[in-house]
């Protein structure tokens, strides 16, 4: 909801080069918190590695339970490595022709947004140009989505006088924003104050020992390693 603009229904083209891998890793994100991506760095190692749990609970989540179902796929010597391993099975599994061209950023956009298109939070509008070429736009709905009261919860980050968030979920949702190239819209003139606060609070470039650090570097730089 953060990245739609409201009055075109699409994503920036200065993000969309990014979205792909930020909604990958904020599903991962949610498996962490949810304890069905366990992490640990190995002694004496600087990267950490990720374990998909064998357990079969789901977290309620379509979008991440549709993640979490693609990676148990894997043979069990598959389900462990980095974050930016896990996050490329994913890729090859749902189109391994095309992890991160166009048509993968529209399908990850597609299955995210199912659940919102469900609630009415967001509507479909499609168009067919030339009667060649289809344009889908995703517009607000009827619905609440909760995008405006949580833009207003995170207005206290781009304040230097005010205690940083703590909530794991919350300070996830933040990477992402900074990742996407999003501070610019979430906080206006306030953005660059919000992005610094949160890269060093979050150890995002410095001592990049964090889970936030990890899945920054794959919704960031995932698509440039491809």
């Amino acid at each position: 909801m953060l990245a739609l603009d409201d009055k075109t229904g699409e994503i920036s083209p200065a993000v969309m080069p990014f979205i792909g891998c930020s909604l990958v890793a904020a599903a991962l994100l949610d498996l962490y918190l949810s304890g069905l991506l366990k992490r640990s760095v190995p002694h004496g190692e600087a990267t950490a590695i990720y374990r998909l749990s064998s357990s079969i609970t789901i977290t309620g989540d379509a979008y991440c339970d549709h993640v979490f179902n693609t990676l148990a796929k894997y043979n069990p010597s598959e389900q462990t490595g980095d974050f930016t391993t896990f996050g490329f099975r994913y890729l090859d599994r749902v189109a391994p022709f095309h992890r991160m061209q166009a048509a993968q950023h529209r399908l990850q956009l597609r299955l995210v947004a199912g659940d919102l298109l469900r609630r009415g939070a967001l509507v479909a509008d499609t168009k067919t140009m030339a009667g060649l070429f289809r344009r889908e736009r995703l517009l607000p709905g009827e619905q609440d989505s909760g995008e405006d009261s949580l833009r207003l919860a995170l207005q206290v980050v781009a304040n230097r006088e005010t205690t940083f968030p703590t909530d794991e979920r919350i300070l996830s949702l933040l990477m992402l924003i900074v990742a996407t190239g999003l501070a610019k819209n979430v906080w206006g003139a306030n953005g660059d104050v919000a992005e610094w606060r949160i890269r060093k609070t979050l150890r995002l470039v410095t001592e990049p020992s964090s889970i936030w650090a990890d899945a920054n570097r794959f919704a960031r730089y995932g698509a440039a390693n491809d």
